[in-house]
């Protein structure tokens, strides 16, 4: 269980972003690597590789109670910031080695009155990861979404509220959204 946990992220004016230490290296990097004289390995190989090396994964039921999220977007201008209060609920248990997927099950407010729920069920830890989940977005003040929408289509957003239930399905990588 998580009790009170607080995260933060952060996108800066470079599209970098606080959490990019946690990013597997990019093609770029792997030029570069090979640039440097550093033995390049064949796909084929790698994936034989990776399978025999693979970690074996298993959490535990994962219990979220009175978590806080702070977002913010530096790239645009002026910048959007974004908090989710109030996060409670829950993540089944995950393996690296299971069929069966986890429940996921939080729930949230956006903004300090805006309700977000996300539910369905993942499986992020198998070769080929599985998700299937719903965000439900309910009366979220559309004003604070004006740094994208000035930014992206020229113009503010004065008043108004959306609610919006959003679908994603991953599967076999093969991706499928609904809104």
């Amino acid at each position: 269980s998580f009790v009170q946990p607080h995260a933060q992220m952060i996108v800066a004016a470079d599209k970098s972003s606080n959490v990019s230490d946690l990013v597997v290296k990019t093609k770029d990097e792997k030029k570069e690597a090979a640039v440097k004289g550093e033995p390049q390995i064949k796909p084929e190989t790698q994936k034989i590789k990776a399978t025999e090396d693979a970690m074996l994964i298993e959490i535990n039921k994962i219990t979220l109670a009175q978590g806080k999220v702070d977002y913010t977007d530096n790239l645009l201008k002026p910048t959007f910031e974004a908090t989710i209060d109030k996060l409670e609920g829950h993540v089944g248990k995950l393996s690296s080695t299971a069929t069966k997927n986890a429940e996921l099950n939080i729930r949230g407010i956006v903004n300090e009155y805006a309700p977000l729920t996300l539910r369905g069920e993942v499986n992020p830890l198998i070769p080929q990861p599985y998700v299937n989940i719903e965000f439900i977005f309910d009366n979220f003040e559309l004003p604070s979404m004006t740094p994208y929408s000035g930014t992206y289509a020229g113009l503010d957003i004065n008043e108004g509220q959306l609610s919006l239930a959003l679908k994603y399905k991953l599967e076999k990588n093969h991706l499928e959204g609904r809104n």
